[in-house]
């Protein structure tokens, strides 16, 4: 709308910001070339002093990368507010023909965890636990209306791969943990293994911050 008027011969529009998420529109804009970036960083300013620089160097996670680095980066969950992607996902090693190889992870066993979701995206994930108690997420399936039969060829698929210990889930639908089980019992001959989670532990006056505590 600035930009309307072109009777100027010299006709642009100049704004400077900080860096902000990736998805922001002005960093969108500029990586697709309909506007032109010139990047410029605290530490290109001559007029400030080190000390300044130095109290920027301390700021913490996104806000570091972005006001003291220049990156344009997201605080990447407002829930998990902790979340890094740097800290919290890696390239895993792979075996010679290109799998996963969980066992250089020194992952030991898998275990499933189910959030039904029809109109709400649901959520099946599959997270392997090494011989220190870490817990690695390894495939995940997120989908919003889908039928049970839908989550249950996906579980099938995912115990194929992984030899689930157990199942979690969400124990609103025991209806649907019983499909899970009665699916189970056909690919591998054993039931029982998709249990009711426990929310003994999160069922306090503070809801869900006690779930969210205990996993943090």
């Amino acid at each position: 709308r600035a930009l309307r008027n072109k009777a100027s011969p010299l006709h642009m529009l100049v704004g400077d910001c900080n860096p902000d998420a990736p998805q922001h529109w002005a960093n969108v804009r500029a990586n697709i070339g309909h506007m032109h970036r010139v990047v410029t960083r605290h530490v290109d300013n001559p007029t400030l002093e080190p000390g300044y620089l130095e109290r920027l160097s301390t700021l913490p996670g996104v806000l570091g990368r972005r006001l003291f680095k220049g990156e344009w980066c997201a605080a990447e969950g407002m829930v998990w507010d902790s979340f890094d992607s740097s800290a919290n996902m890696l390239t895993p090693p792979r075996t010679k023909d290109g799998r996963v190889d969980y066992q250089a992870l020194g992952i030991k066993w898998f275990f499933g965890a189910q959030d039904w979701g029809h109109t709400k995206p649901g959520s099946l994930s599959c997270y392997g636990v090494d011989g220190d108690g870490r817990i690695y997420r390894v495939a995940q399936y997120y989908a919003r209306g889908r039928d049970m039969e839908w989550w249950a060829d996906k579980l099938a698929e995912l115990d194929k791969e992984f030899d689930l210990r157990v199942v979690v889930a969400d124990p609103a639908r025991p209806d649907c943990i019983g499909d899970f089980n009665k699916r189970l019992v056909m690919e591998k001959g054993i039931g029982g293994v998709c249990r009711p989670a426990n929310n003994a532990k999160t069922t306090l006056k503070k809801g869900d911050i006690s779930g969210l505590d205990l996993v943090r």
